[in-house]
């Protein structure tokens, strides 16, 4: 296992995902680990449809549930975090990511 991680999440259609062609080459390159974060009920892969998903998440200030399994981030030193900007911010999907390894405190001293 390499000390480097590249967490990415590659929106509604991860086979058109420049963000998720962008994590794979970063982690082919530099021989980190790869997780996609995977919401569990995926967004539409209409356009105006993933719009209208996203907007209403950011207006709730969602939480969407991550398709399973989580990741240990633990054993990472590194942690490489990659996204496409929905609605001037970031997914979601991310920031559920981020509070689950908040609140278990395995973020901490991540670099």
């Amino acid at each position: 296992m390499n000390d480097t991680l590249v967490v990415y999440f590659s929106g509604n259609d991860p086979t058109k995902s420049a963000t998720a062609d962008a994590a794979r080459n970063l982690a082919s390159v530099t021989g980190a680990d790869l997780y996609e974060i995977r919401p569990q009920n995926p967004y539409s892969k209409d356009f105006n449809t993933v719009v209208q998903e996203a907007q209403r998440d950011k207006d709730r200030d969602a939480r969407p549930a991550l398709a399973g399994p989580s990741i240990d981030v633990k054993p990472y030193r590194t942690i490489i975090l990659g996204f496409p900007n929905w609605c001037g911010t970031a997914p979601m999907p991310v920031f559920s990511f981020l509070d689950e390894h908040m609140k278990d405190g395995s973020l901490i001293g991540k670099r």
